[in-house]
C-alpha cells in the first residue's frame, strides 16, 4: 500500500514558540500521541511525541515556562507519498 492510502492530511502541529501546557492540550485535544513542530513559515522543523512530553514537563517546574521546541526531535525524515508503506525484507 502507498503512503497516501495512509497518510492523514490534517498532520497536527505545536509551533516552535508554543510551551509544554500548549503542546499537551494540543494532543489532548485532537487525540494524538505526536505532534509537527513546525515554524513560522509552517516549515516542519521537528516532531513531538507524547513520550518527550512527559520527561520534559517531569523535568520543567513551570510547564508553561518551558517551550516545546526544546525537547523536540529535530530533522524528522520524511516521505514520498507515493513510497510504499511496507518496509522492504529483512528491515527491522
Amino acid at each position: 500500500m502507498k503512503l497516501k492510502g495512509i497518510h492523514r492530511p490534517d498532520t497536527v502541529t505545536v509551533h516552535t514558540g508554543d510551551n509544554l501546557a500548549a503542546a499537551a492540550c494540543r494532543m489532548e485535544q485532537a487525540e494524538v500521541g505526536v505532534l509537527a513542530v513546525v515554524d513560522e513559515a509552517r516549515q516542519l522543523v521537528g516532531i513531538f511525541p507524547g513520550r518527550d512530553l512527559v520527561r520534559a514537563t517531569a523535568r520543567a517546574a513551570n510547564p508553561a515556562s518551558v517551550l516545546a521546541s526544546a525537547h523536540a526531535s529535530s530533522r524528522p525524515e520524511t516521505a514520498n507519498l507515493q513510497e510504499d508503506s511496507r518496509t522492504s525484507p529483512g528491515a527491522c
